[in-house]
C-alpha cells in the first residue's frame, strides 16, 4: 500500500475517531441507559456511556466529517460531493457511537465492569459500527475501502486506540490506560 492510500484511509476515518474520543473529554452526567437493568440483571451500557458524551461523539465527529469535506476534499472520497461527505461522516460519527454502545453491551452481558480491558471490543465495535453504517449511507463504500484498505484501518484502529487511551490516562482524562 503507498502512502497516498494509506492517507487517504486516515483521512476517511477521521471522523469516526474524533466521535469516538470526544466522549473521554465532553462525556459525563447521566448514564445513557438511565441506570436501568437487562433481563440478566446487569446493567444495559453501563455508568460509562451517558448521553453527553453520546452526543458530543456524534457532533464532534460529524463536525469533522465537515471540515474534511470543505478543507480536504480531494483526499476524503474525491467521487463523492460535499453534501454526500458530510452525510458519510456524520454516518461514521454515529455508527462509531452505535458500535461503542454494542461493545459496552457485550461487556455487561460478560459480566465485565465499566472500564474493564478487553482486547478488541474495547478497540473494534466502534470501528465496525462506523463501517456499517457507513455502507448503508453510501453502498460503494466498501467496495471504495476494499479488503487490504479494511485490514489496514483494523490494524491502525486496535494500535491508535492503545496509544491514545495511554496518552490520555496520562493526561489525567481517563482513569484507565486502556
Amino acid at each position: 500500500m503507498d502512502v497516498q492510500t494509506l492517507f487517504e484511509l486516515v483521512i476517511f476515518i477521521i471522523p469516526a475517531y474524533i466521535a469516538n474520543s470526544a466522549p473521554v473529554v465532553f462525556g459525563g452526567g447521566d448514564a445513557l441507559d438511565g441506570g436501568r437493568i437487562f433481563s440478566d440483571k446487569r446493567p444495559i451500557f453501563g455508568s460509562s456511556k451517558t448521553l453527553r458524551g453520546f452526543l458530543a461523539g456524534v457532533a464532534f465527529g460529524a463536525l469533522a466529517g465537515i471540515c474534511l469535506a470543505l478543507f480536504a476534499g480531494a483526499y476524503y472520497f474525491p467521487s463523492l460531493d460535499k453534501a454526500g461527505k458530510i452525510f458519510l461522516a456524520t454516518a461514521l460519527a454515529l455508527g462509531a457511537m452505535l458500535g461503542d454502545l454494542a461493545g459496552s453491551f457485550v461487556k455487561r452481558r460478560l459480566a465485565m465492569r465499566p472500564g474493564a480491558p478487553s482486547l478488541f471490543l474495547d478497540q473494534l465495535p466502534f470501528f465496525l459500527g462506523a463501517l456499517a453504517l457507513g455502507a448503508l449511507a453510501w453502498p460503494g463504500l466498501l467496495q471504495a475501502l476494499g479488503i487490504d484498505g479494511f485490514l489496514v484501518l483494523a490494524v491502525l484502529t486496535v494500535l491508535l486506540h492503545a496509544f491514545f487511551n495511554f496518552l490520555a490516562n496520562k493526561a489525567g482524562l481517563k482513569k484507565v490506560p486502556w
